[in-house]
């Protein structure tokens, strides 16, 4: 069945004018790499964020710093360390910090230190507070205690004047902030205690009767009978039976600095969240927070018994897509940033970035980005003139300072030519110095088109090998670029031209895409719009070399390119060590060269790498072929954390049996396959990962990048498929005579008959396809294809339109709906129940139901339409991920044994988790099985599920659900 060797020489062929020239400047080298220093790509197309951060005090540098506090007497800055080492800092000169206290050597088991506070009366008794931990998981291992500062010079804190005041177990998320309030009492935080995973693993999150988990507050100036503080009387838990009367509030899972309107008196907390959002909490006295029964408006644990009072909402929460580890700021109240007066300024220690939160009159709390940065923001203070510090956990202090960068937006790059790339653009892209080409052993399929990458590093730096994550690091204003060409006609000239130029910048922070869009005249390219852009081209008939044909080639929006380079994917797709593993055009080994120009550093694997991926188009072991190219066609997405609703992994270096593909059911339709896995060893027709490769229709894969059918990687896979396992001839294959169906329709006579056998099983119009397939002579595959075309039924008709001229085929909706003509347009509402009832493509009843039919997955819509409106609707079915009830977001768990399990929890206790996954099949885990498990913020119903409808057939489901009352 390989039938790859003559398109093999033919795409080859043509690769050669694209990339040639390109590649010979990187093996034509130096000992040592060019820097780059033609770059024009800074900044962004879009305006710059209002504020920056910039250093001060350059020259000092702490080891771990995590809280920060001023001293009343003297407005010098007081910075404590992780280790426990507490240093002065005189803002006014310019002297190097000095110790006061280091206690790692004078308190006995200290392990980390959290937080410092000093007494509103200072100035008179002298008196500081620090939280600390003490080594080991212990029922009293984290101390908030009392201590005496000397008045003498150099101040010294005396260790021997230690009071501990108050204690709770230790073991993660400790908490540990401590700020007193306008009422002068010591406000204390503690997280849950515990690890990650499980989440609130002592189940104390709403448990009064423990410290944990909640915000304390004391009277530190009144000892008590027993012990060295007491509790005040208007505290809100004082008299109920069990509790601890230190608590003011609860249901926090690690409250990472909090702090109080110093001229409202505001309590504000930044809470690290669990798996899928950040949290910021104005505190209220009896505040329920919710953790762990929920994480913000996300349901967490349903075997709780929840606590005292209503659970109340954080005030924003920021998505993990944007945020990953909270902390808390302040109300800025100073006079150098009047923007930002009487606004919550908060950051996040992971992203670096900081937000300014108001109260909008009309839309209530409105939070804003302010700063983008690079810092590991581990906390925020506020100096004697009340302007706000920010410390990076790397041991710098920073001030927020007016970003004084005039809006450059326009001075990007708009054209290729101005990115400083390449030299020219006529006939070659010449790289400029410094740019240089690599070459990948596996390319994706992009409906056909050629293409030839290169990366740019400025200045000195080079990309370094982390081995632990498996990823790389970066140098800031890093550049990829990939030309994507075609063969197309432009003035009756057929020609080998470039489409679009694809740019990855990496900022510092973020990882960027832009695209240009080349002219006809082939001498530069425009940068697209974010949105995105379309662009008519002639091309040559694939399969008739004398016929042009005219496509639509769609250039995505930034977007939908950040939904493949995701974070879990390495970003640069396809730049992994297997993928670079290879002897270059010049017969010499890449990964090699681009060590020795520094291009890497020298702190690669060595060996660089245990495997080498390899092109489907090259000759060589079928297994390796094939899993690569499902690695690079697929894998960013299906993998795990990728965003795929499949549970499926096709990283290259997972094992086959680690896939969970093999003789595995789908998630998502069966679509007409009898007994359906994802993979069926020895049976390609009845896997579904072949039908989706074999449809342009319903249920065609990937969603983005392709809009027809990769015909040599289907023979692939489907070689590699059949190898799997050595099977008799499925009996399917013995009762449909495609010979005889083929003639039929030759011969102006088609046989409705045998058609309609053909038809009535998936397996069998793949198999039929395969037929046509061979067909080569153009004129006639294409009436085959046009009459069965016409004649398969919904969920069939893309495997044969997929033989079609783009403009034959029916016009699907595709990525880019026009929501608002939609709206406007009239539905019949059996025609969209029948959509709805479906048993294949659009799939609705897979996983909803109406008055009793179809699986209880989803929400239940027998009601909908007196549930929401037509345009709400509508809404839910284009983006289904926008607007999620919490109770239908999905988790995916790993086990200790490598099973991924994906679906909705339904049930969950101290024991176990109880999963239903999308085939409605219930899967019941244990605790002590679960390794990972991660809550997705997206839906289980796949975005872009009505693509390959038309306009009219989405009308007519929109109208049919409407008109459920």
């Amino acid at each position: 069945m390989d039938h790859r060797g003559k398109n093999r020489r033919i795409l080859l062929a043509a690769c050669t004018g694209l990339c040639l020239v390109a590649c010979l400047s990187l093996f034509s080298l130096a000992e040592e790499r060019i820097p780059w220093t033609t770059s024009r790509i800074h900044g962004s197309p879009e305006p710059p964020l209002p504020f920056v951060v910039k250093r001060i005090f350059p020259e000092v540098e702490f080891k771990n710093p995590v809280d920060f506090a001023i001293e009343p007497k003297s407005g010098e800055w007081f910075i404590l360390q992780l280790d426990g080492k507490l240093f002065r800092l005189n803002p006014q000169e310019s002297e190097q910090p000095q110790l006061v206290h280091d206690a790692h050597l004078e308190i006995e088991k200290h392990d980390r230190s959290y937080g410092i506070e000093f007494h509103p009366n200072y100035i008179e008794n002298r008196k500081i507070y620090l939280s600390y931990i003490l080594k080991g998981k212990n029922a009293d291992g984290t101390h908030v205690s009392e201590f005496l500062m000397s008045d003498a010079t150099p101040q010294r804190v005396h260790s021997d004047s230690e009071k501990l005041l108050i204690y709770w177990p230790s073991g993660g998320h400790n908490g540990a902030c401590l700020k007193f309030g306008p009422d002068g009492y010591l406000y204390i935080t503690a997280g849950d205690g515990t690890a990650p995973f499980p989440p609130d693993g002592a189940n104390v999150g709403q448990d009064l009767s423990d410290l944990r988990s909640t915000i304390m507050r004391i009277d530190v100036d009144q000892p008590g009978d027993i012990k060295p503080y007491s509790v005040p009387a208007d505290n809100p838990f004082l008299h109920l039976a069990d509790a601890r009367p230190e608590v003011w509030a609860f249901g926090f899972r690690n409250p990472w600095k909090i702090s109080f309107d110093s001229q409202t008196g505001d309590l504000w907390c930044g809470d690290v969240g669990w798996e899928l959002w950040e949290l910021i909490f104005n505190v209220k006295k009896a505040g329920n927070y919710g953790w762990s029964i929920k994480e913000g408006s996300q349901p967490i644990r349903t075997d709780l018994k929840q606590g005292p009072g209503e659970i109340i909402p954080p005030v924003v929460q920021h998505a993990h897509t944007e945020a990953a580890s909270m902390t808390g700021g302040y109300v800025y109240h100073g006079n150098k940033l009047p923007e930002l007066t009487k606004r919550y300024v908060y950051g996040d220690y992971v992203s670096g970035k900081i937000w300014a939160l108001r109260d909008d009159p009309l839309s209530g709390s409105v939070t804003e980005e302010i700063a983008d940065t690079s810092l590991a923001i581990i906390t925020f203070g506020v100096d004697a003139d009340g302007e706000l510090i920010v410390v990076d956990y790397a041991g710098g202090l920073y001030r927020i300072v007016p970003n004084d960068v005039p809006d450059t937006s326009q001075n990007f790059p708009h054209m290729l030519s101005e990115t400083g790339l390449f030299q020219e653009h006529s006939t070659h892209l010449i790289n400029q110095p410094g740019v240089y080409s690599y070459e990948l052993n596996a390319k994706m399929w992009q409906d056909g088109a050629n293409s030839g990458a290169v990366v740019a590093i400025p200045e000195s730096g080079s990309i370094t090998w982390v081995k632990p994550h498996h990823r790389w690091v970066y140098p800031t204003d890093t550049v990829f670029a990939k030309t994507l060409a075609k063969w197309t006609v432009f003035e009756n000239t057929l020609a080998h031209r470039r489409i679009e130029t694809q740019i990855l910048h990496f900022d510092g922070n973020e990882w960027k895409p832009y695209s240009y869009l080349w002219n006809d005249e082939q001498t530069d390219a425009t940068l697209v719009p974010s949105g995105g852009q379309s662009k008519n081209l002639v091309i040559q008939n694939p399969y008739q070399e004398n016929e042009l044909q005219e496509i639509q080639w769609r250039v995505h929006s930034r977007a939908e390119c950040m939904s493949c380079h995701v974070n879990t994917a390495g970003y640069v797709l396809g730049f992994d060590l297997p993928n670079l593993n290879r002897e270059t055009s010049l017969l010499k080994d890449q990964l090699k060269l681009l060590s020795d120009i520094n291009i890497f550093d020298k702190q690669i694997p060595k060996p660089w790498t245990k495997s080498a991926m390899v092109s489907h188009q090259d000759t060589g072991e079928l297994t390796n072929q094939a899993r690569s190219y499902l690695a690079i066609n697929c894998a960013h997405c299906h993998r795990r954390g990728g965003g795929g609703t499949a549970a499926i992994e096709f990283p290259f270096e997972h094992a086959l049996d680690k896939t969970n593909s093999i003789d595995v059911p789908p998630t998502q339709g069966t679509f007409g396959i009898p007994n359906a896995k994802i993979i069926a060893p020895g049976d390609p027709y009845r896997s579904v990962l072949y039908y989706r490769m074999a449809t342009i229709g319903r249920g065609h894969m990937p969603h983005l990048g392709t809009t027809n059918v990769d015909r040599e990687g289907m023979q692939l896979i489907a070689d590699w498929i059949g190898s799997l396992s050595e099977v008799d001839q499925p009996m399917y294959l013995e009762a449909v005579n495609s010979q005889s169906i083929l003639d039929s329709i030759l011969n102006n006579k088609p046989n409705g008959q045998e058609i309609e056998h053909a038809f009535a099983s998936t397996p069998q119009a793949l198999a039929l396809a395969e037929a046509v397939h061979e067909v080569k002579d153009f004129e006639s595959r294409h009436k085959i294809a046009s009459v069965l075309t016409e004649q398969s039924p919904p969920h069939l008709r893309g495997v044969f339109e997929s033989f079609l001229p783009p403009e034959e085929r029916q016009q699907t909706l595709g990525t880019a709906v026009d929501s608002h003509a939609i709206l406007e347009m009239g539905g019949d509402v059996e025609n969209g129940k029948e959509i709805f009832h479906r048993g294949e493509g659009i799939s609705c009843r897979n996983c909803h139901q109406i008055s009793g039919e179809g699986r209880q997955i989803g929400p239940d819509l027998s009601k909908i339409g007196s549930q929401r409106s037509r345009s709400e609707i509508l809404t839910s079915i284009l983006d289904p991920s926008l607007k999620i009830d919490p109770k239908y977001l999905s988790r995916a768990i790993v086990t200790t044994e490598g099973q991924v399990v994906s679906g909705l929890l339904i049930e969950e206790n101290s024991q176990s988790l109880t999963l239903k996954d999308a085939r409605g099949k219930v899967h019941k885990i244990s605790r002590s099985a679960i390794e990972e498990m991660v809550t997705q913020p997206r839906s289980l119903m796949p975005d872009l599920l009505v693509r390959e409808l038309t306009a009219q057939e989405l009308v007519d489901l929109l109208d049919y659900l409407f008109s459920l009352k």
